[in-house]
């Protein structure tokens, strides 16, 4: 079985950006405490392997260091037998409707985390696209 540092690094290499809750919730559950993914992470960046810099929504992110990533070949544990789950949080699925708007050519403004207003607005001509509500709604 793989060491909680392992397991988070196998995870911040296959979704870079994960804050310590996200992780957190991921490997050990939305109720369990976030100190050992903590600890885990501050090991890591200690190391060299991972580095910790604020993300766009001022919240703190876990990256994987591109030198000492090309040198692992830790897989990313999977499966309810690994104890992990594949729930995706509220920003995670932001973070990938706003990639693939802006790929496609819409400008994107998110609210992050507990921001109060309209998750997504995005604009693209004429066009306009945002969630109020319930769902998506182009106008």
């Amino acid at each position: 079985m793989e060491t909680l540092k392992e397991q988070v690094l196998a995870l911040v290499r296959a979704v870079p950006g994960l804050t310590d809750r996200e992780i957190a919730d991921r490997l050990v559950g939305p109720a369990a405490g976030q100190q050992s993914v903590n600890q885990a992470a501050r090991a890591l960046a200690s190391a060299g392997q991972i580095h910790r810099p604020d993300r766009r929504d001022g919240k703190l992110g876990n990256y994987p260091d591109s030198e000492a990533a090309q040198h692992i070949e830790t897989p990313i544990p999977t499966g309810p037998d690994q104890g992990t789950t594949s729930v995706l949080s509220e920003d995670d699925v932001k973070r990938k409707l706003q990639s693939w708007l802006e790929e496609a050519g819409w400008r994107v403004q998110v609210a992050w985390g507990r921001e109060r207003g309209t998750d997504i607005e995005a604009q693209r001509g004429r066009a306009a696209m945002d969630n109020r509500g319930e769902g998506l709604r182009l106008t």
